[in-house]
C-alpha cells in the first residue's frame, strides 16, 4: 500500500505533524486549490493500480482496502469500482446511522456485484470519497475529478465511474465518517441552500443527451433535479423579497419532501440489483 498526503495549503502544523512518519509516506504540497485538485494531484503521484481517497476528518476501519482489493480481483478487470458501507457519527462522535442506510441502498449480499449503480446514483446520493476504491485505469479515463466543483463532486465522480456498467460492494461498515466536524462538506450538508446549489452545479449537466447516461438515468435525474429546483424557489420565497421566514416557503418544501416520500415508494424507483460472488 502507497500511502500521499496531500497538504492543500494547511496554515496549522500539518507538515510538522507528517514529518513523524517521513520514511512511511509520501508528502504532496500545494497552494489551497479545493477537495478535487488535491485528490486529483494525490492520483497523479501515485503508481498503484487502485486508488482509494480518504478525507482528513474519516477514517478507514481495519482491513477495509485487503477486503476490497480481493473482492475487485474476483470480479474481474471490468468492473471499475468498489464501495462498501460507513458508519456515521454525529457532534458528538455518537452513531447515528450507517451510509447505505441513508442512501435506501439495501444489499442481499455481503459482498458482490452491483449491476445498476447508475440509475440508483440518479435518484440518490451515497457516501463515496471514502468509501471508493477505483481501478487507476478507469479513473484516469474519467479525467478525475472535475475541478470546477468543490462540493458534491464525488457524486459527479461516482456518475463518471458508472458508465462503464458494474461495481462491486460491500455490505459491512469500512469507514467511519464523522459529521461532527468542521469540514466543508459537513458545512454544506448543513446549509441548505448552498447544498441546493451545489447539487444543481453538480447534477444539471448530467441530464442532457450527451452526457452518456442512459434514458432510464437521465430520466430519474430531470426528476431529482426538478426537486431541486422546487427546493430552491422555496429557499428564495424564505429568505429574498417576501417577508422572513414566510410561511409559503416552508409550505413549499414540505410539500416537496412529501413528494420525495411518495416517490420513493412508486414502481419505477430504482432499486439495487445484483449478486454474490
Amino acid at each position: 500500500i502507497e500511502l500521499i498526503i496531500v497538504d492543500d495549503g494547511s496554515d496549522d502544523d500539518t507538515l510538522e505533524r507528517l514529518a513523524v512518519y517521513r520514511d512511511q509516506i509520501t508528502v504532496v504540497s500545494q497552494p489551497r486549490s479545493g477537495p478535487s485538485a488535491a485528490r486529483n494531484r494525490g492520483a497523479a503521484s501515485s503508481k498503484g493500480s487502485m486508488i482509494a481517497f480518504l478525507d482528513s476528518d474519516d477514517i478507514w476501519m481495519r482491513g477495509k482496502i485487503r477486503r476490497q482489493v480481493t473482492l475487485m480481483q474476483r470480479a474481474g478487470a471490468s468492473v471499475d469500482c468498489c464501495v462498501c458501507n460507513a458508519v456515521i457519527l454525529d457532534d458528538m462522535d455518537q452513531r447515528i446511522g450507517e451510509s447505505f442506510d441513508s442512501s435506501g441502498i439495501r444489499p442481499p449480499f455481503t459482498e458482490g456485484v452491483w449491476s445498476n449503480p447508475q440509475e440508483v446514483l440518479a435518484t440518490r446520493f451515497l457516501l463515496f470519497n471514502q468509501v471508493a476504491l477505483i481501478r487507476r485505469p478507469a479513473f484516469d479515463r474519467c479525467g478525475g475529478y472535475d475541478e470546477r466543483l468543490h462540493l458534491l463532486e464525488d457524486h459527479d465522480m461516482a456518475l463518471k465511474l458508472a458508465l462503464n456498467g458494474s461495481w462491486t460492494l460491500i455490505r459491512d461498515p469500512l469507514v467511519v465518517k464523522r459529521n461532527g466536524s468542521d469540514g466543508i462538506g459537513v458545512r454544506c450538508m448543513n446549509d441548505r441552500i448552498q447544498h441546493n446549489r451545489a447539487a444543481l452545479d453538480a447534477l444539471e449537466p448530467w441530464i442532457r443527451p450527451d452526457s452518456g447516461l442512459s434514458h432510464k438515468a437521465r430520466k430519474q435525474l430531470s426528476r431529482s433535479t426538478q426537486e431541486l429546483r422546487i427546493e430552491r424557489f422555496a429557499n428564495q420565497i424564505k429568505t429574498g423579497s417576501f417577508p422572513k421566514n414566510h410561511p409559503a416557503g416552508q409550505v413549499l418544501r414540505s410539500m416537496v419532501g412529501v413528494w420525495k416520500s411518495i416517490r420513493r415508494r412508486l414502481p419505477g424507483w430504482p432499486k439495487l440489483e445484483g449478486y454474490p460472488i
